[in-house]
Parts: C-alpha cells; structure tokens; sequence
C-alpha cells in the first residue's frame, strides 16, 4: 500500500489467483465494485491473458489483476499440466511486469462448497509453489467464494468456526494463511454487504502489509524461487518420464539382449544402442534440470548404459582375440611360407650344387678329352713327322741307289761304247 503523490489517496495492487470456476474474476468485480473481468461458472477458463482493471473507491485506488485459472483450462487439454503450470507461470511473471511497483496482496480464491480431494490440494500446493512457498505465507489471503450459500442457521455454527473445525487437506490450506481468510458472497445485490466485503478485505490487506512492513511482492521475489518452479515442472513431467523411460529400457534391454552376428556387426549393433540409451539419458537428465526428481530414471539408464558398456567391452575383446588369432595364424602361414620358400631355395641350391659338380665333371672330362686328344694330336703329328723323316731319308736314299744305279749304267754305256 502506498500513498499517492499529491494527495491523500492510497493504493493498493490485488492479484487473484486458483483454480479454474471458483470465483476469481466475479471476486475480482466485488473488490472493484463493478464488472470489470467476465465471470462465468465453468471448468475451462474464461481467463486466458492477464487481465487488469483500476477502480478508485473512496480514498483507495484498487488495481486487480486476474490470472488464468489453474487445472481444467484449455492449455492443460492441449498440453497437459505442464502446459497448465507454464500458463500460470507465465501469467504470473506477466502481472508482475503490469504492476512493477509489487502486490499487496496475493488472493487465493477457491469454493467453500467443495470437498478438497487430493486433486483440489494438488492445485494449491502447485499455485503456492509457482508463486513460492514464503511469499504465498507472507503476501496471501484466502477467499471463499459462494458465500451466499453459507447458511450458518443450516450449519449451526459461525464462518469462523466452521474453518476453525475443518480437518484434512482444507485444514493444511487453512493453516497457510493463519486468520487472513474471507468469505465472499459475489452474487449479493446488497451494497450494504459489498461494502462489507471490501472494507473487510482492505483491513486484512493493512493488517498483512502491517506484519511485513509495507513489503510488496515483486519480481525480485518472483525469480528467487525459479528452482522450486522448475522443480514443479519436474515433478508434473515425472510420471510420463518414468512411463517413457520404462519402455525404452523395455524395448533397448530386448535389443541389447538379441544382438547376434559377427563380431564387427556385434560392435555396431551394441554401438548404436549405446547411442539410444545415452540419448534417452542426456534427455532425461536434460528434463531432471539438476532438481534430482528423476534420479531413478537416470540411475536406471545409468545401469543400462554400464551393462551394453560390459556387452561392447566383452565384444571388442572378442575382436581383439579374433584378430591376435588371425594374426598368429598369418604368422604361422607367413613362417610356413617362408619354411616353404627355404627349403625350396635349399632345394634349388642342391641342384645348383648338383648342377655344377656335373658340369665340373663334363668340363673336366672334355679337358680330359681335349688333352687326349691333343696328346694323340702330337703324336699323330710326331708320327707324320717320323714318317715324313723316314720318307725323305728313303728318298734321299733311293735318290743315292738312283744316282749310283744311274752312275753305273751310265758307266757301264761309256765301256760298252769305248768296247
């Protein structure tokens, strides 16, 4: 609450929030005095943006802004809660950003008619938890909306002690709140009770902005709680993660346990696995945004991804083997080739031994041969040359016989002829 600069007016800034078809926009005209947001008894919200409106009553300029009703709003049928915690948010933080000078106070506004189930106190805790859990204590006030049909002479008791004597999940919500909680009748055509109404709420607000020393909630207020958020939506996503993360591992265990083939198509299968399954994991983790809400799912991944690890381990050292055995066999084949290869050049080199003793022995036997042959040449030729000497010391002889024989006739012809 603040004092308006010039005059003697103060202000004060209202921000409604709850469940969708309890009342919030037609609490919205109450405080406003006029119908400034459409009301309508609904489960899907009229409130889709931030709505706000300004009424001066009296001294006070009332500023009210109206969120989008949690639960059963369109965005939760189109997205789920997620989508429905991320339009509150967002609605949120976007009134915030309307009013930067903060609110007074923060409304909640439910039905008293109503049994609070598990589902109505789901809705609280989640409004609480986005707006954060000391600043919905500090700034809140409960209202009661229907209170035109409170009939306390039916329920024999007052207003007050009928919230004194609630139990269970209404109870818990009551305790937020300590004694800052109004009935709201919003159908009273009574200025009387509207008056009432409003002035009663206005002395709530003084009193709560009394007790916090006039401290307003502001963005500043809104972003230091960002982790609860977040671990809000954490939690909304929990149940469809764990779903997912099931049948994943489901149909990845089955995959990883039906992997057959060589070894190499082994490694590629586990491979690929490993890929999915690290895949799931860094979105899981990705979704978790370090709260530790889905540190099951990611132990359970975890697991999965050391067991296909094991599996690719074992695999590669099947390789391994596979191939320091084909290595030793190419080993052994190279030795045999080259024992083969030996003995072959061993063999090769007996002939060639073989070979040359052979022709040692032909060349020596045509030496020997050509030797003889040379010998019997010379003395073939020293027998030519005896006969030769023979011969021409016959004709010499025979040429002396002839020449005597010659001589002795030619005498013997000189003494006939001298007879």
């Amino acid at each position: 609450m603040s004092t308006l600069s010039g005059t003697r007016k103060t202000s004060i800034n209202v921000l409604l929030v709850g469940k969708t078809g309890h009342g919030k926009s037609a609490t919205g005209n109450s405080i406003l005095q006029r119908k400034a947001f459409v009301a309508k008894c609904s489960t899907t919200s009229v409130t889709t943006a931030v709505t706000t409106a300004v009424s001066e009553i009296g001294n006070t300029c009332l500023f009210v802004a109206d969120t989008a009703g949690f639960a059963d709003t369109e965005a939760e049928n189109a997205g789920g809660k997620i989508a429905t915690i991320q339009l509150v948010t967002d609605q949120i933080k976007q009134a915030l950003v309307e009013c930067p000078s903060g609110y007074d106070a923060i409304l909640y506004v439910t039905r008293f008619d109503i049994r609070y189930t598990e589902e109505e106190m789901d809705s609280f805790q989640t409004i609480k938890k986005i707006i954060g859990n000391n600043n919905f204590r500090r700034h809140g006030i409960l209202i009661f909306t229907r209170g035109d049909a409170f009939d306390k002479d039916e329920i024999k008791m007052s207003y007050r002690k009928w919230c004194d004597s609630q139990t269970g999940n209404l109870r818990k919500i009551l305790n937020c709140f300590g004694r800052r909680i109004i009935l709201m009748n919003n159908k009273t055509t009574d200025d009387i009770i509207k008056a009432r109404q409003l002035n009663f709420l206005l002395s709530e607000i003084k009193k709560l902005q009394y007790t916090i020393q006039s401290k307003k909630y502001l963005m500043y207020n809104f972003n230091a709680v960002e982790q609860g958020r977040i671990q809000l939506m954490v939690l909304a996503n929990k149940e469809a993660v764990e779903t997912r993360v099931i049948t994943k591992i489901a149909g990845l265990s089955q995959r990883l346990n039906s992997v057959r083939g060589t070894t190499s198509q082994r490694i590629s299968s586990i491979y690929a696995i490993k890929n999915s399954i690290s895949s799931e994991y860094q979105r899981v983790q990705s979704e978790d945004k370090n709260s530790g809400i889905l540190g099951s799912e990611l132990n359970k991944l975890a697991a999965l991804i050391k067991t296909a690890d094991d599996s690719y381990k074992q695999v590669l050292e099947e390789q391994r083997e596979e191939a320091r055995i084909r290595e030793l066999q190419e080993r052994m084949a190279i030795r045999k080739r080259l024992e083969q290869e030996r003995e072959e050049l061993e063999e090769a080199r007996r002939r060639q031994v073989m070979m040359k003793q052979k022709l040692d022995r032909e060349l020596a036997q045509r030496e020997q041969r050509s030797l003889e042959l040379n010998l019997k040449k010379h003395e073939d030729e020293q027998k030519w040359k005896d006969i030769e000497k023979v011969v021409t010391t016959g004709a010499a002889v025979a040429s002396a016989l002839l020449s005597i024989f010659t001589s002795e006739d030619s005498d013997k012809d000189t003494r006939k002829r001298k007879k």
